[in-house]
């Protein structure tokens, strides 16, 4: 890993502090003007903002669970995922841009989305994306990146696949 980050440190630095910064902004903004249980429509019939504070996991995934200590609960696995994510990457030896990009956004976002949860004991979500009446669990930027840099992992292990195959082909092709 070391290598790749040679020259772009500060392009990731940049992604990382930028997104927690439009992370922190956002929410803080979602707070002071949105009122809890008020959507308001930006595109009628398709997506709105409303102000939820998410308890549980993503996708409000045991939010309504009485655990005590819940949010501290949350907090600690969530950091224990971070430093896992920091430690596999750093074994891992050099990595793809891609790779990396998608890293340093699952990181970002977890972090922005950890420091909620140690401000205010809970996620500040507010995009709701909706069709008639099903509604996809409202969100904020930090989710958006988590599942952004897991999308980017996920597309560079299928490139890593498919090259893979190719090249056992290749060896087939020649062996016979």
């Amino acid at each position: 890993m070391t290598d790749l980050l040679r020259g772009r440190r500060p392009l990731l630095f940049a992604l990382f502090a930028g997104v927690l910064i439009a992370d922190r902004v956002t929410k803080i903004l979602a707070e002071r003007s949105l009122a809890m249980g008020s959507p308001v429509d930006v595109i009628p019939g398709f997506f709105q903002l409303t102000l939820v504070h998410n308890t549980g996991m993503a996708f409000g995934l045991l939010g309504s669970a009485s655990i005590p200590g819940k949010a501290w609960l949350l907090t600690a696995v969530s950091t224990g995922l971070l430093v896992a994510i920091v430690w596999l990457a750093w074994r891992a030896g050099p990595l793809t841009t891609m790779t990396t990009v998608g890293i340093v956004a699952m990181l970002s976002g977890a972090v922005g989305n950890i420091l909620d949860r140690l401000l205010y004991g809970y996620v500040v979500d507010f995009f709701d994306f909706y069709v008639g009446s099903a509604h996809w669990p409202a969100f904020n930027i930090a989710d958006a990146m988590i599942c952004t840099g897991v999308g980017l992992l996920v597309i560079e292990s299928v490139r890593d696949l498919r090259r893979e195959a190719g090249a056992a082909g290749q060896e087939d092709l020649s062996e016979g």
